[in-house]
């Protein structure tokens, strides 16, 4: 039994409208890359790729001459599309064809009852794709991915996508694959340092031109450049607390934090940049930077999507903060070990698979 399914929803089984009698799946034309020398016998090979695929149904239709326009209109009207649609052969129900019409068809009359045609698609995928997503998640450091399929899952390939998502990042993380070698890294810069160069004497009002005694507060001496719509978490010794300040591009504050030993802030859409205080606990205390030696870390907890050959957290692209490497997958078990993986970090990863 063939099956027809629109992307709109829309389903038909082509058994109800016409006898089928022979379904082929052709195999992939071949299209290997040469390179040759003149006067040199043979060739370099520079790789081979396959092709789409051809399916061809012959089918045929017995109708009363009264009805006979009506059921080939109807099938005319199942197979009319400029659109891809999905084909199931339910031989094989875990899977389906992307195709679209390689070819019109005709349905001449045989007798005043019966018509026999062929039907040709197309489908632009060397392989068919699962209808079911893999979805595996992975807690720890050392994991093995599988992918059950005959082809690599490269995400460089609008035909073979796949999403992984890296949620509760705290700070850089490092995703290889050790089985193909294939890397991906984030590098989040260092925000904050225990040295006292990275401080100075004044308050957080100072630098945007409001006149506050600083002999209770220090500041950092720069802007520290933070992602937008990313969550941060600040720790710093029981004695002290943080404030802080959100600036936009043109270093106008939107938005404020604190006064807590604990800060945990989720950056405004158009935050650029953040600058951080510090005041002794209980307040109005003297503080100078050689005092705040033991803040504890500053991190980010954020969730990263890798989708194709993009990295966003939000909708905001980081891929600028990382090494500009691609995570892809071979046929059956992908090993994978993973540094500045945390507590709670988890990583999904999310693809169809694909089989001649």
């Amino acid at each position: 039994m063939l099956t027809i399914e629109r992307k709109n929803g829309d389903s038909y089984v082509l058994d109800n409208y016409m006898r089928i009698k022979d379904f082929d799946i052709g195999f992939p034309d071949i299209d290997t890359q040469k390179a040759t020398i003149e006067g040199v016998d043979g060739y370099m090979d520079r790789g081979t790729r396959y092709e789409g695929r051809i399916l061809t149904i012959e089918a045929d239709m017995l109708k009363v001459p009264a009805e006979f326009e009506e059921g080939r209109n109807q099938i005319f009207r199942i197979f009319k599309s400029k659109e891809e649609f999905y084909l199931i052969d339910s031989k094989e129900p875990y899977r389906r064809w992307v195709v679209k019409m390689a070819s019109g068809f005709n349905m001449p009359r045989e007798t005043p009852l019966f018509t026999s045609f062929t039907i040709e698609l197309e489908s632009r995928l060397s392989y068919a794709e699962s209808i079911d997503q893999q979805t595996q998640t992975f807690t720890s450091s050392s994991f093995t991915v599988t992918n059950n399929g005959d082809s690599v899952i490269n995400p460089r390939s609008w035909n073979t996508p796949m999403t992984i998502t890296l949620r509760n990042i705290r700070g850089g993380i490092r995703l290889e694959n050790t089985t193909n070698g294939s890397v991906w890294e984030y590098e989040v810069p260092e925000y904050i340092s225990t040295s006292i160069d990275d401080w100075e004497q004044g308050s957080l009002g100072q630098s945007t031109g409001s006149e506050i005694d600083s002999d209770t507060r220090i500041r950092t001496k720069d802007f520290l450049r933070v992602n937008p719509g990313a969550t941060y978490h600040l720790e710093i010794d029981s004695d002290f607390r943080f404030l802080l300040h959100e600036y936009d591009e043109s270093l106008q504050s939107i938005e404020n934090h604190g006064f807590n030993q604990i800060l945990i802030f989720t950056t405004k859409e158009d935050t650029k940049v953040i600058r951080l205080g510090v005041r002794k606990y209980p307040d109005g205390q003297d503080i100078t930077p050689d005092e705040i030696e033991n803040v504890s870390f500053f991190y980010m907890e954020t969730t990263v999507v890798i989708d194709g050959v993009k990295s966003e957290i939000g909708d905001k692209s980081i891929f600028r903060e990382t090494n500009g490497g691609l995570i892809s997958l071979e046929e059956g078990d992908n090993d994978f070990e993973v540094e500045g993986m945390g507590s709670n970090t988890e990583i999904e990863f999310e693809f169809k698979e694909y089989t001649l």
